[in-house]
């Protein structure tokens, strides 16, 4: 959905500018987050199809419009440094968040598993 949001957005932030777009877009991917997170485990895997449709759409405008602010308000001579440190901020933010709320979850997960449940009495089969 980045692919097909991509050039919609672009368009769309030339016509009105990046800021309803940007914000927008960030209320379509919290409100996708908010869909993902209260799937069961039990549900049906075709139910996270529109919630990452959702995400997609909303990330676009998000990423787009950054990269338009941040570039395009650079100097010329200094285009290309802005635009390689907003890509690493984007790839750094990315992989600490993911690496801080996968430690979050799996304290969670583990303070409500019992204190017997360890890997090796796991019943084969199940998650570990």
């Amino acid at each position: 959905m980045l692919i097909v949001g991509a050039p919609l957005s672009g368009a769309v932030i030339t016509r009105v500018g990046p800021r309803f777009p940007i914000m927008t877009g960030m209320l379509l991917a919290a409100v996708a987050l908010f869909g993902l997170s209260r799937l069961a485990a039990t549900g049906n895997p075709n139910d996270t199809i529109v919630w990452f449709v959702l995400l997609g759409l909303g990330l676009s405008p998000v990423m787009v419009g950054a990269t338009g602010v941040i570039v395009g308000n650079a100097p010329v001579e200094l285009a290309v440094v802005a635009s390689g440190l907003q890509s690493t901020a984007m790839q750094l933010g990315g992989t600490l968040g993911i690496a801080v709320l996968g430690a979050i979850m799996s304290a969670k997960v583990s303070s409500l598993l019992p204190a017997s449940w360890t890997a090796a009495t796991c019943p084969r089969g199940s998650p570990r």
